[in-house]
């Protein structure tokens, strides 16, 4: 921008000599003023005639025109920034609107949910009052079973001291019952040996007996047989005035005295 603007001083410098109505000559032209200063002109390639501008003042202008085109420069970046950062900010906004909408279903539903937890809660209410007051109930009969068993166990107390008592007399009397019993023992001990002592002399006698019985069946034996012998022995007739004496065989009866005699 500033060598455009140098170039268009010169060749309005070039011109400045050439006569003001002579178009043709030079594309620019110039008019002088009764005063000292020089106003110069030029056509623009449009076509149109502008005012040529003094080299210090377009030397500013160039200057102003370079920090202006960095500044819109800049403001061009500040404005695709805020662009897109307004097309983030429309984003953003959407999806708050989005989440927004969203948080006020959950809103509605936590409502909801609230109100089902408020009608549990008043009939949980309800129960534990319910609940509470048979707690009263049964702790009220369970304090009068607790009486009663105090007063059972106080009773309790009297009986075991009494069983004590009765057990201290029954174990002295069970002392006593074991000294007799202690002697019963050595009676009974005393009475085993003796009727040892009468199971072995029983056992003798009839070990006696035995041996007398056999001997007497040896005897009988004895006895048949002689008189068996003495049946088939041709008697000798007796002598008068003697009679002839039998043998006695215990067990048997003496001889009858004969009819006549």
């Amino acid at each position: 921008m500033k060598k455009i603007l140098l170039s268009a001083v010169l060749l309005a410098s070039t011109c400045s000599f050439a006569d003001a109505r002579d178009t043709k000559g030079c594309f620019l032209f110039a008019r002088r003023n009764k005063t000292t200063t020089t106003t110069q002109w030029y056509r623009a390639k449009d076509g149109t005639v502008r005012k040529m501008l003094p080299y210090w003042d377009a030397m500013h202008r160039a200057e102003d025109a370079d920090r202006l085109e960095t500044e819109l420069q800049k403001a061009q970046t500040d404005l695709a920034a805020a662009q897109a950062a307004n097309a983030q900010t429309t984003a953003d906004l959407a999806a708050a609107k989005t989440q927004t909408e969203a948080l006020q279903k959950e809103l509605e539903a936590a409502r909801a949910q609230l109100a089902q937890l408020k009608t549990a809660s008043e009939t949980q209410s309800a129960e534990l009052k319910k609940q509470i007051d048979s707690e009263k109930t049964t702790a009220a009969s369970q304090k009068e079973r607790a009486d009663k068993a105090e007063n059972a166990h106080k009773t309790a107390v009297g009986q075991v001291a009494s069983l004590r008592e009765e057990a201290l007399r029954q174990a002295e009397t069970l002392t006593g019952v074991r000294t007799e019993l202690k002697a019963t023992a050595e009676e009974r001990d005393a009475l085993k040996v003796r009727s040892e002592e009468l199971q072995k002399a029983v056992t003798a006698a009839e070990t006696a007996a035995k041996q007398t019985r056999e001997e007497l069946e040896a005897l009988k034996k004895t006895v048949e047989e002689n008189k068996k012998a003495d049946e088939t022995k041709p008697a000798d007739p007796p002598q008068e005035g003697t009679t002839e004496e039998q043998p006695k065989v215990e067990g048997e009866k003496p001889a009858e005295p004969a009819a006549g005699n």
